[in-house]
């Protein structure tokens, strides 16, 4: 059974909230000369490089401009792993 992290600082700490759900990640992202998008998780465990079409990309981040080359989104951990990044593992021990 995994570990989960509840936040029992908000008003309501019958059950708390998932610190999960209420985290976000750090990835940076750059166009590419072909007009993609490379994404890296920073200071992950994952060294993944994820490719986007620019179509795809403004799925995920539609508050970037058509315009900018390169930056940081705040991702949740869903959205995150919907990318393709490993956020955590999970080891099976026989």
């Amino acid at each position: 059974m995994p570990f989960i992290a509840y936040d029992f600082s908000k008003p309501d700490r019958r059950r708390g909230i998932a610190v999960r759900e209420v985290l976000t990640y750090a990835v940076g992202w750059r166009k590419t000369i072909v007009g993609w998008v490379n994404l890296r998780l920073i200071d992950g465990i994952d060294r993944t490089v994820v490719n986007l079409a620019p179509q795809h990309f403004f799925d995920f981040v539609p508050e970037a401009m058509s315009d900018a080359v390169s930056g940081v989104v705040y991702l949740s951990a869903d959205q995150v792993e919907e990318l393709g990044f490993t956020l955590a593992r999970e080891e099976v021990i026989a």
